[in-house]
């Protein structure tokens, strides 16, 4: 780069223009709603650039430990709501899929338990996605619902604080990959009896 001034740089993309490429924006310990605060001209014009087709939401999971009732729970659909509108009005020829929070666990008194709001946050996420029009998977209902932390981790398969390890993210990985495949196999079927 040349020039009189430094330009701002906010990242390079190097990707190839055929096949699939992965961008991961993760953002540790976050609800989501921080990606609200994206420019929508600037989103719309990222993900257009990157010819973006599928987007993948799983956030929400750091929330559970500090939900303190089902009013509070449910006060997060209208953001997971408006995040996931605010992603289809950028990239509408886009797929996108919601995985909604797996089960996590405390240890009380010296006794593991799941934490008590796990369902209600996997239902709000439902909800909004529903409302948007997005697709939905329950990571909570894929692991065995509440309370499925504690066999999770007794395999090896977690932490309890819901992190996966590399074993369980294979099992996790190879769930969400067969559900995808179901869902595209059927969606052709159903063009080819159009």
């Amino acid at each position: 780069f040349t020039g009189s001034t430094s330009p701002d740089l906010y990242g390079l993309l190097v990707d190839d223009t055929t096949g699939i490429v992965v961008d991961n924006y993760a953002i540790r310990g976050h609800s989501g709603d921080g990606l609200l605060r994206i420019n929508d001209a600037h989103l719309a014009q990222q993900l257009q650039g990157t010819n973006t087709k599928l987007i993948i939401f799983q956030y929400g999971a750091n929330m559970i430990p500090y939900l303190d009732s089902e009013k509070e729970c449910n006060y997060y659909e209208d953001a997971f709501y408006r995040l996931f509108m605010k992603f289809k009005k950028a990239a509408p020829n886009a797929s996108i899929l919601v995985i909604g929070n797996g089960d996590m666990g405390y240890v009380k008194q010296g006794e593991e338990n799941s934490y008590p709001f796990v369902r209600c946050l996997s239902d709000v996420q439902k909800r909004a996605a529903t409302r948007a029009g997005c697709s939905f998977w329950s990571l909570l209902d894929a692991m065995g619902g509440e309370s499925a932390i504690l066999s999770w981790k007794r395999k090896g398969l977690c932490a309890l604080d819901g992190h996966l390890s590399p074993k369980g993210q294979k099992i996790m990985a190879n769930l969400i990959f067969k559900a995808l495949m179901r869902e595209y196999n059927n969606y052709i079927i159903k063009q080819q009896n159009l």
